[in-house]
């Protein structure tokens, strides 16, 4: 099935300012004058509109195209699909035909439900949560009806053996397999470099979306249902330090581009209001001009092994809770600065031994790193990383700012520590103790990861958009990063793979009020 469009020329700024349905400007302003709005260079009339490529949006697009939408719009910025998808290592689902062939049974449902209330501290929509949480069987199903490929379970939080691990380790083989499918199938494809700057709204009924082309024109969509799932707002400075409780200079964004809060900023403009919880997950150790997935980062910023030293030259933790990346992200986030230490012998260990912190898809713990002593010398030789490698701890000192002979203090009693073989400081247990003795010394000055952040833009159970009073605004539809109810002020672990889940759930939901309503 082909996705044909039909169109139809604008006739000038006069008549699109004139018109009763425009571009949202504010309907929080209803008695007052609306302002002259900048004219499109063409409409066209089409079942439904999806901003964004993600998992959300391609399940968003291809659910309303096997119910009988055929003239589907999928936009995208970027300049490639899958968004913060493809950092994504699996998805939450329970109940499934998968889960089933893998040998396990499906986890208590309620008990899912019950910690991630905890662990929100309430924060949760608990209605749409647990619909989530019992239908998300189902969408696994379908997914794997579409083609998705899953290679395992894991195990964590309450969800044991709800965690299925994408192909190659994250959801790059999804959004391949996913768009693919949507292309074969129904004729649907991305238009990239081709963000949504904002609804048509008439009244409190969302008609449409305006796109801006590469080429810089202005289309109007016109559609009876329009699907935000744009992702969060983790490439954006400026709202992150207004909607999140991170500070600049403390931390990085290491997620996909384009994540610039693109729905947060259209429905503002609607009876929506501000967004609210905002979760940044504050996940990975990292340090700047370091990429995630490499040996550097590995080894001197997400390393639970080597010593962390704050702003007072002392260690302030045990940095085995690295593993433990929120709680460790947090405790990090916290101090003035910080920084990791580790020394030559240290070296000759993640050479001969690897890492003993672990991400699936990301970083690979015990697995020997031959590359390591030139990996570390050539980046403490770049002044755009924030590695440095020194032959004195006066000089380690003077590099982290703090008082030289504190740091020697902080390093002898770790060392004596690590002879005794108790860390009676922090009582770090989770990673083998090493001194830190041995010239020459490296420091790297570390930064909490941002992957993306969660929430903002408030969904009832139907996935549709509303407002603070619970009033619908009609024909809009939040997903993926982009939508609340999902987390707290930190990401979840009851429900693991739980950004995919949502995102999957809400996109399926959209796609089903599209074919209702087209």
């Amino acid at each position: 099935m082909s996705v044909s469009l039909s169109r139809r020329a604008f006739v000038g700024a006069a008549a699109a300012t004139a018109a009763s349905v425009g571009v949202v400007s504010s309907a929080l302003a209803s008695e007052q004058e609306a302002p002259a709005v900048e004219a499109a260079d063409e409409e066209i009339i089409c079942d439904f509109v999806v901003a964004g490529a993600g998992m959300c949006g391609y399940c968003a697009a291809i659910k309303a195209a096997e119910l009988g939408c055929t003239n589907i719009v999928l936009l995208e910025k970027n300049s490639f699909i899958g968004g913060s998808s493809l950092y994504a290592e699996g998805i939450f689902g329970n109940g499934d035909d998968f889960q089933k062939e893998q040998g396990f049974e499906p986890a208590d449902p309620e008990k899912i439900f019950e910690e991630e209330l905890q662990w929100s501290h309430g924060v949760i929509r608990a209605d749409l949560f647990k619909n989530y949480i019992y239908e998300s069987g189902e969408y696994i199903n379908w997914l794997i009806e579409k083609g998705v490929i899953f290679t395992g379970i894991g195990d964590a939080g309450t969800g044991n053996h709800c965690m299925h691990g994408y192909l190659g380790g994250n959801a790059t083989s999804a959004i391949e397999i996913l768009s693919a499918y949507a292309k074969e199938n129904y004729g649907i494809e991305a238009l990239l470099e081709t963000p949504a700057v904002d609804l048509l709204m008439d009244g409190n009924t969302c008609v449409g979306a305006r796109a801006r082309t590469p080429e810089g024109k202005l289309i109007d969509y016109k559609a009876p249902t329009v699907c935000l799932a744009t992702g969060g707002i983790g490439s954006n400075d400026d709202m992150m330090e207004e909607y999140t409780k991170l500070e600049l200079g403390k931390w990085r964004h290491l997620g996909a581009a384009g994540q610039d809060g693109d729905a947060i900023t259209m429905v503002e403009k609607t009876i929506h209001g501000r967004a609210k919880n905002v979760c940044a997950a504050n996940m990975w150790l990292t340090i700047d001009g370091a990429p995630v997935m490499s040996v550097v980062n590995n080894v001197a910023g997400q390393e639970g092994s080597n010593i962390w030293i704050n702003q007072k030259g002392v260690r302030f933790m045990n940095e085995s809770l690295a593993q433990q990346f929120f709680v460790c992200n947090n405790l990090v986030h916290g101090q003035g600065r910080a920084y990791s230490l580790f020394d030559q012998d240290h070296v000759e260990f993640f050479k001969n031994t690897g890492t003993t912190c672990f991400w699936s898809g990301f970083c690979y713990g015990f697995q020997p790193i031959a590359t390591v002593q030139e990996d570390l010398d050539e980046a403490a030789a770049d002044d755009s990383i924030a590695l440095a490698k020194f032959d004195t701890l006066d000089e380690v000192a003077e590099y982290m700012g703090v008082d030289a002979a504190t740091l020697k203090e902080t390093v002898d009693n770790w060392n004596a520590q690590v002879e005794a073989g108790v860390d009676s400081e922090f009582g770090k247990a989770g990673a083998p103790l090493c001194k830190v003795a041995t010239a020459p010394f490296y420091t790297a000055k570390l930064k909490t990861g941002v992957l993306n952040s969660v929430g903002g833009v408030r969904v009832d159970t139907d996935g549709c958009v509303m407002a603070p009073d619970g009033t619908h605004i009609e024909g809009l539809y939040a997903g993926g990063n982009a939508a609340s109810g999902f987390t707290g002020e930190v990401y979840g672990m009851a429900a693991p793979g739980s950004n995919q889940g949502p995102a999957v759930y809400l996109g399926l939901l959209a796609g089903k009020a599209a074919a209702a309503r087209k």
